[in-house]
């Protein structure tokens, strides 16, 4: 179909792309109600930062309360954007999400699996 910029046609399908990452929670910071989780990734074995997104919707309070019970000392992670209050990598995610943005909100996460690494 022809392409009319503005114009909304259910000629053209809009097609998601979504991303994977396997990672491991490293910390949390609280905002108003909200609870925050930070990510990082494992590459060439070392931790580099992924992102944060807002726990409550998308996990259990008795699972996102065993998650930040694991307060630790700090921990080194590359690429960190902000401070947090540092959590024991014990638990990973397989997580599906659309993108990083330049804040390093990950949006719309999904868990698929959680996996406690203790």
């Amino acid at each position: 179909s022809i392409y009319r910029p503005g114009i909304r046609s259910k000629d053209w399908i809009k097609f998601k792309h979504w991303r994977n990452a396997v990672c491991v929670v490293v910390g949390f910071h609280k905002r108003g109600n909200d609870t925050y989780l930070h990510t990082a990734e494992t590459k060439n074995g070392r931790l580099v930062y992924l992102g944060k997104f807002a726990a409550e919707d998308i996990l259990s309070n008795s699972l996102l309360k065993a998650i930040i019970s694991t307060t630790t000392g700090q921990i080194f992670i590359e690429n960190q954007p902000s401070a947090f209050t540092p959590l024991d990598p014990r638990f990973g995610f397989e997580l599906q999400y659309l993108e990083v943005d330049s804040f390093k909100n990950i949006r719309h996460p999904y868990v698929i699996s959680v996996h406690n690494l203790s």
